[in-house]
């Protein structure tokens, strides 16, 4: 009984493993880059996609790293992804990014599955949390 139980646990490890990469924005060598995934409803009734979110990013000590404007004339359809190329701060140097902050882009709500960093020197981060589950991403 417990040999199934591991069992079940590394297979299940490996399948995430196997469809963590397609998940995660390509490296960029001079800007992290962030991609904000829009909900997947499982009922076609509903429209989880949105304006294109701002995106700020801060160091481990809260210092501002970079930040990217929203905007409501680009949307993210619902259970489409976009990456955002985030540049530098001026002066801040190639700090990694520890936080992120998402803000409104528009008037049109994005209901937000995950969203992933992958840094200039391919260290990469998934974001989620309990929303991941009403937005689609079960």
């Amino acid at each position: 009984m417990a040999g199934l139980a591991v069992l079940d646990i590394v297979a299940s490890l490996v399948g995430v493993g196997l469809m963590i990469p397609g998940l995660l924005p390509a490296k960029d060598a001079n800007a992290p880059v962030v991609r904000i995934q829009a909900g997947s409803p499982s009922d076609i009734t509903h429209d989880l996609g949105g304006d294109l979110p701002g995106v700020r990013l801060f160091d481990v000590w809260g210092r501002l790293v970079g930040e990217k404007k929203g905007s409501k004339k680009k949307e993210i359809k619902t259970s489409s992804f976009w990456d955002i190329t985030v540049p530098f701060a001026d002066g801040v140097g190639n700090p990694p990014s520890e936080y992120i902050s998402v803000v409104n882009g528009g008037d049109d709500a994005l209901c937000i599955a995950y969203i992933a960093l992958t840094q200039p020197d391919d260290t990469k981060k998934v974001f989620y949390g309990d929303f991941a589950k009403e937005c689609g991403a079960d």
